[in-house]
């Protein structure tokens, strides 16, 4: 059976920072970029010595896969947040020399659709600046051919908003699990925990596996025109069996996760109990 402090480390995770992954393309710098980006500079820098990396860093759908999306408000904290953090690998904050690049411009998107939750799609778009160095050649030969493109947000939510009973679980526990199942009032729903604000962001960060489902390579160049939702599908029938088999032992997962929360719960209440007839 887990203990009191195991099962709060197993929610404790969301408020120590989201992550969400998102994707990123290069660019050419301009003048207007080159002001931005000097501000951070301790010297001037020109523009053949460095290069841009334009990355839709994350938006307000619903169909996030760890189950905790943003909401546009939280799109919208995150524009000004994000001007002037760096970008790492890995998320691996303690690694200095894990420095890669770092954001200096930031705008909203319109994604020109409505999102599960009928807000109107928005996307977070950053621009990050690199320098032009032997050390980093072969990490911008990968990005440019395509195989390092995926990267993650990092940030902390202001509330974290339980989709079954509205909880807020930056201030308090309820005893729901994302991703879970659950019979309520209008049918059954799919527990998720909303990102409702976000009060800091701390990094983003190179990464391999994207969380959201339009993570990819924005596109090389002008980045006036935005991803196309209705490319065709790559996909075979094996990734499609792989992707039902994770689904499938995720859900397992939480149930089991549940069941240990509801175990503990009904042992601490008898507990309790017995105490106060002592």
């Amino acid at each position: 059976m887990p203990t009191l402090k195991e099962l709060n480390e197993l929610k404790n995770k969301m408020k120590q920072g989201v992550s969400r992954k998102s994707s990123l393309s290069i660019t050419e710098p301009t003048d207007e970029d080159m002001v931005a980006i000097n501000k951070f500079s301790l010297r001037e820098l020109k523009k053949e010595e460095v290069f841009i990396l334009s990355i839709d860093a994350c938006d307000n759908e619903t169909d996030d896969r760890n189950y905790e999306p943003f909401n546009s408000k939280s799109i919208s904290n995150m524009k000004d947040l994000y001007i002037g953090k760096t970008m790492i690998k890995n998320h691996n904050s303690r690694d200095v020399d894990g420095q890669i690049a770092r954001v200096f411009a930031s705008e909203i998107v319109d994604g020109g659709k409505k999102t599960g939750a009928g807000e109107d799609l928005k996307i977070l778009r950053l621009k990050a600046y690199m320098l032009k160095l032997d050390s980093n050649k072969d990490l911008r030969a990968e990005i440019e051919a395509g195989i390092k493109k995926e990267v993650s947000t990092n940030c902390r939510a202001e509330k974290l908003i339980c989709s079954v009973c509205g909880c807020d679980n930056m201030i308090s526990y309820c005893r729901h699990w994302w991703g879970k199942v659950y019979n309520t009032e209008d049918g059954e729903k799919v527990c998720t925990f909303t990102i409702d604000g976000v009060k800091d962001v701390y990094e983003i960060s190179l990464v391999a596996v994207p969380a959201q489902k339009r993570a990819g390579v924005i596109g090389v160049g002008d980045l006036s025109e935005g991803q196309d939702d209705d490319e065709p599908s790559t996909k075979t029938s094996e990734d499609s069996a792989k992707e039902t088999n994770n689904e499938e032992d995720l859900k397992a997962e939480v149930d089991l996760r549940v069941k240990a929360i509801d175990a503990f719960l009904f042992c601490a209440k008898i507990q309790e109990g017995e105490k106060n007839h002592e």
